[in-house]
C-alpha cells in the first residue's frame, strides 16, 4: 500500500486507547500497538490488552477470552504491532508465547497483519 500524496488522518477512537485509525481516501485501517515493555506480570499483560483493544470490564483476562473477543471482530484492514517482545521477563515468556499463538491464529484465520517491532 502506498500513502504517497494522500492525506492521512490519525484518529484515536477512544481517549486512553493506543489504537489508531488511519483514513486515506477510501482506505481505512486500524492499527493496535501492544507494548510489552510496560508489562511486568500476567495481570499487567491482560490489563494492557484490555486497554489496547478497549475490552469491556467483563474481559476474562486469559488467552481464550482474548481470542473470543478478537476473532472475527474487525471489519476493516487491521494491523497489530507488538513492541518489546525481546525484553519480556523470563517468567512471562510462556504467557507471551501463548499470546503469539493467538496472534498467529488471528493472522491465519482473520487476515490480521501482525508486526513485531
Amino acid at each position: 500500500m502506498s500513502y504517497a500524496k494522500e492525506q492521512i488522518l490519525n484518529v484515536k477512537p477512544d481517549p486512553g486507547t493506543v489504537a489508531h485509525r488511519y483514513i486515506s481516501r477510501n482506505l481505512c485501517m486500524m492499527i493496535f500497538t501492544i507494548d510489552l515493555t510496560t508489562v511486568h506480570s500476567y495481570y499487567d499483560l491482560h490489563e494492557h490488552l484490555k486497554k489496547v483493544f478497549s475490552f469491556p470490564e467483563w474481559y476474562g483476562r486469559n488467552m481464550d477470552a482474548l481470542w473470543d473477543l478478537l476473532h472475527c471482530s474487525f471489519d476493516e484492514p487491521t494491523t497489530i504491532e507488538v513492541k518489546g517482545i525481546d525484553s519480556v521477563r523470563k517468567d512471562l515468556k510462556d504467557v507471551v508465547g501463548r499470546l503469539q499463538l493467538v496472534l498467529s491464529d488471528l493472522r491465519d484465520e482473520d487476515g490480521i497483519t501482525i508486526s513485531y517491532l
